[in-house]
């Protein structure tokens, strides 16, 4: 295993963006004269924070504006993205679509342009990109549907009696948002008006072009032929044996029908052969969505900015849900990660997307090896504990045990390769590592290979896990052994750990046994956030806590400087919610509510952001665990599982994260359908006058013998008016904890 510590199947990927960026270095400063896109237009900017200096790189890569809007479906498994200036690339990896406006004697390029709107439409994949001139503004929808990418363009004048001649362009780019998109051939087909790019990718419009322009990289930039008529390539076809042909379609709106005035394209995702130009309406789209989200759970909440960021994360995490696999990006990220996929499958298991997220657990056995390893990616030691707990989860989320009896024996040998594949042989006997699982490259932003605490807690929470199947599905033996591994591989981690905090001064974890404090040990506090598998005592971890967010943050958010070199908004929420499980209130809301700041227009986030530009420096630029972070904190603001291993005792831990501004606010404040491992619940609350309303439907599933409920608020409790009788209540500076049986009940607190 120590001879593949790297994930082979990443390098086709480095390859890919090592090789694009050495031909952008070569193209975009040679070839200056050409209309280059968004990112590459600020990257080159001397003006902009933006501008990278290329001297000694070698390469042109985008790690400034990594910014896009995946608006894909549940019906096919491409998601289309727009950049922030309407520019979409409709597949992966490829071209791109752009729109320009002709007037008054100049171009004008939306990548270029200061002027810029853009949102969603209903908090729906629906991206409507506005860019303002004085007499006019050009208005570019994009949606999909099924496996159709809908494009709508559309110029609306300042004042409609104004005589005002324009020309509506549509660009066929050989670029995307990494940079140069080889386009090898575009033909453009009269009789069915359609584009036909790389010979297999239709694009058709609902009108006939008044001019097609077609160039390569012999002829230039189209956009350099719209006035320069003699340059122009007479033929219906255009070819470039270097990758750069390029062509557009030119529409003069004044010629169109009044009852006609939007310009359409549709393209097929799966590149089928349309008979005629289709259409839909907006109305279709948010009736869609509506009738895959009505099934879930639903908040109420008096904000109306974090009200449809969670919505939008919502449509991110069901998007990104393909046939055979769920993936953490629409773009470079289009690909799977068990990782990713513990975060993104168990929120939409907790939100009540159980069959949804069954039908991605059921392909994970054709990743796992003869020797139960479950591998996505070589090198990388995390999984196994992933999927274990990913089934554990879902089984009791969606109360149905039948997932675990039916792989029982495939989990059982996960949980052995785990005992086999662990450091304990005589050779090990004085490592500081002995008992952990070898050294990997697994959550990448901890650093180069090593010997992760991240991978070992994730292992633990595995076996731990696996008890907890063994008690559901009652196998006495396997689960014998699982303590057995249990007791032994938790007290060398124990030791592994104390050793490793007090190696340094503040008592705190670094990632792993032999290293230094850095911003990698963000993999350690996983043991809190979501594994629960330390002792909530434990100094230790609270100190780990604080000090990373002491030293670590940046402009508000966790600043990544290994690999990542930027503020991860997700990696900044598992801080946050590591602060809401201590019971820190008001930091959890501060980093949340900050996180929530750096939202796109497009209500999304990239996976890590530049500090000067506020653009995306890796990755993807729409990213789904980011997305899951979101739901996961707010979900668990209302209400969170504490102690779960054990099917003796399990506690709820209720609104102990609502921010009080919420209940200030004295309108219902509520959750419905919230799916928890010992059941499910659902809450409304509301502050009126000195009192607090507490109304909470609960059904237990009957996992756990003994189920209570703590109510935690951001108030000094008086006295308590409820049907149910009080346990006991505490208080901590201005809170007040409330211990009651678990049920369903409705409380009056007097404040």
């Amino acid at each position: 295993m120590g001879k593949n510590n790297f994930p082979k199947e990443l390098v086709p990927l480095n390859t890919k963006q090592l090789s694009r960026g050495m031909l952008n270095y070569t193209f975009f400063q040679h070839y200056h004269e050409w209309k280059r896109p968004f990112w590459a237009v600020k990257q080159y900017d001397p003006n902009e924070n933006s501008f990278i200096p290329r001297s000694h790189l070698g390469v042109s890569i985008n790690v400034t504006h990594r910014n896009w809007t995946a608006i894909g479906n549940m019906d096919c498994d491409v998601e289309p993205i727009v950049d922030p200036c309407g520019s979409v690339v409709p597949f992966i990896d490829g071209w791109s679509l752009e729109c320009w406006v002709k007037y008054k004697e100049q171009i004008i390029f939306p990548s270029y342009h200061k002027k810029i709107k853009q949102r969603l439409v209903d908090d729906l994949p629906i991206v409507e990109t506005e860019i303002i001139e004085n007499d006019f503004t050009l208005k570019i929808n994009h949606y999909t549907l099924l496996d159709n990418l809908f494009c709508e363009y559309e110029i609306i004048q300042s004042n409609p009696q104004q005589d005002i001649e324009l020309e509506l362009i549509i660009a066929v780019r050989p670029f995307n948002f990494e940079g140069v998109s080889p386009i090898d051939s575009i033909q453009y087909i009269k009789d069915e008006n359609s584009f036909i790019v790389n010979q297999k990718n239709k694009i058709h419009f609902n009108f006939e072009p008044d001019k097609i322009i077609h160039s390569n990289l012999e002829f230039g930039d189209s956009a350099d032929h719209i006035f320069n008529i003699t340059k122009q390539i007479r033929s219906n076809k255009i070819n470039c044996k270097y990758g750069f042909a390029n062509s557009i379609a030119v529409f003069k709106l004044n010629n169109l029908d009044i009852n006609k005035n939007k310009i359409k394209c549709l393209i097929n995702l799966n590149n089928k052969t349309l008979s005629q130009f289709e259409d839909i309406s907006l109305d279709t789209i948010k009736d869609y969505w509506r009738d895959i989200t009505d099934v879930g759970s639903s908040f109420t909440i008096p904000d109306k900015k974090l009200s449809s960021i969670i919505k939008s994360s919502l449509i991110t995490s069901l998007q990104f849900i393909d046939s055979n696999k769920v993936t953490p990006g629409a773009a470079i990220y289009h690909q799977f990660w068990f990782r990713d996929a513990a975060f993104q499958l168990n929120i939409l298991d907790k939100l009540g997307y159980s069959r949804i997220t069954k039908k991605i657990l059921d392909t994970f056995f054709s990743y796992q090896k003869k020797d139960g390893y479950f591998q996505s990616q070589k090198g990388e030691w995390d999984s196994n504990g992933q999927v274990l707990w990913m089934f554990l989860q879902h089984a009791m989320l969606s109360n149905d045990l039948s997932i675990l009896k039916d792989n029982f024996s495939k989990l059982y040998k996960a949980v052995k390769w785990i005992d086999k594949n662990r450091l304990t042989g005589k050779k090990f006997f004085s490592e500081k590592y002995f008992g952990l699982l070898p050294k990997g490259l697994s959550a990448e932003h901890l650093g180069l290979a090593d010997y992760y605490f991240w991978d070992n807690f994730w292992a633990i929470a595995g076996i731990k896990s696996f008890m907890l199947m063994c008690d559901l599905v009652n196998e006495s033996n396997p689960k014998e052994y699982a303590k057995g591994l249990l007791d032994e591989y938790e007290k060398v981690l124990n030791e592994s750990i104390g050793n490793s905090a007090k190696s340094n001064q503040f008592t705190a974890l670094p990632s792993a046994p032999i290293k230094v404090l850095d911003s990698g040990m963000i993999g350690s506090l996983i043991a809190i956030y979501p594994l629960q598998v330390q002792d909530w005592k434990n100094k230790i971890f609270k100190n780990s806590v604080e000090y990373v967010y002491k030293n670590y943050f940046h402009k508000n958010l966790f600043f990544q400087n290994i690999i990542h070199s930027g503020g991860n908004p997700y990696i900044t929420l598992q801080i946050a919610h590591s602060f809401l499980y201590y019971g820190k209130r008001e930091l959890f809301n501060k980093i949340f509510n900050d996180v929530l700041d750096y939202a796109s227009p497009t209500l999304n986030f990239p996976e890590a952001i530049h500090p000067l530009t506020g653009g995306g420096v890796i990755g993807d630029g729409h990213h789904g665990w980011a997305a899951a972070e979101i739901l996961s904190a707010l979900k668990d603001s209302f209400v969170f599982e504490k102690g779960y291993y054990s099917l003796e005792k399990i506690d709820l831990v209720l609104l102990s994260g609502i921010d009080i501004r919420l209940f200030e606010s004295k309108t219902e404040i509520s959750v419905k359908d919230i799916c928890l491992l010992c059941g499910s619940i659902s809450l409304k609350t509301r502050k009126s006058k000195n009192q607090i309303e507490l109304e909470i439907t609960y059904k237990s599933n009957g996992f756990y013998k003994d189920e209570n409920m703590i109510v935690v608020l951001p108030y000094i409790v008086k006295s308590i008016s409820s049907q149910v009788k009080e346990l006991s209540i505490s208080f901590e500076e201005n809170e007040s904890t409330v211990y009651y049986k678990a049920n369903s009940m409705k409380i009056i607190f007097d404040i």
